[in-house]
């Protein structure tokens, strides 16, 4: 923008600049006339000036190049003032479509990052509560009808973070990002059935894996200025 605006300075004085030396020799040729008055005498010219000629010529040159030069440049600085003003308007426009897209930005940020850890609370509580149950149970089937419908929601839980996952790529860390996708792959490829008589299995590896992708979507948050 800088640049712009030097550029377009220099352009005005350049044609202010042609537009007083076209003046001038148009001037010159005004004063010069013929070089001879009606009697025969040499008249004042821009070469050739005595005691004997008028200064009129002289004078009228002098004031209409000042009137000029003033009447150019009011007409160039309002030329300017009008550009600057276009400039200044154009660049408020950008930064306030830049400001609204960082505010959707941060608004897209907030709700990715409540939404995981909403299922991650949910995938948690689930995870929990199956393992207990396990690793008190000498069959599957031991395992309360209630505890196996509630872990029902888990692949559901799972599948809805995929999709939150999906429209976060360009407001998460790659490397968190994988980690998530790391925990959930994880969690949809156990058969809770295995861990009998033992509790739900890697359930601890889970865990830690899940407090830290939390930690990292909590530092995701507290980075950007936007969002503190």
């Amino acid at each position: 923008m800088a640049v712009y605006n030097s550029m377009l300075h220099w352009r005005m004085y350049l044609v202010f600049c042609v537009v007083i030396i076209i003046s001038s020799m148009i001037s010159i040729e005004v004063l010069r006339g013929d070089g001879y008055n009606e009697d025969g005498t040499p008249s004042c010219t821009w070469t050739y000036f005595d005691p004997h000629c008028s200064p009129s010529g002289w004078i009228s040159f002098i004031i209409g190049e000042v009137v000029l030069a003033v009447i150019l440049g009011l007409l160039l600085y309002f030329l300017s003032s009008r550009s600057n003003e276009k400039i200044s308007e154009t660049t408020r426009q950008i930064q306030n479509i830049l400001q609204q897209q960082h505010e959707l930005r941060a608004r897209r940020t907030i709700y990715v990052v409540h939404a995981l850890k909403d299922h991650f609370g949910t995938l948690l509580l689930s995870l929990g509560i199956m393992n207990r149950a396990l690793q008190k149970a000498k069959s599957y089937e031991d395992v309360q009808v209630s505890i196996r419908e509630r872990y029902r929601i888990v692949p559901i839980s799972v599948q809805r973070a995929y999709d939150i996952l999906s429209i976060a790529a360009d407001l998460l860390d790659p490397m968190l990002t994988e980690d998530i996708r790391n925990i959930l792959q994880k969690i949809e490829t156990i058969d809770p059935a295995t861990g009998v008589g033992k509790g739900f299995p890697n359930y601890d590896l889970i865990k830690e894996g899940i407090r830290q992708c939390t930690g990292g979507l909590n530092e995701s948050m507290d980075n950007d200025p936007i969002l503190k």
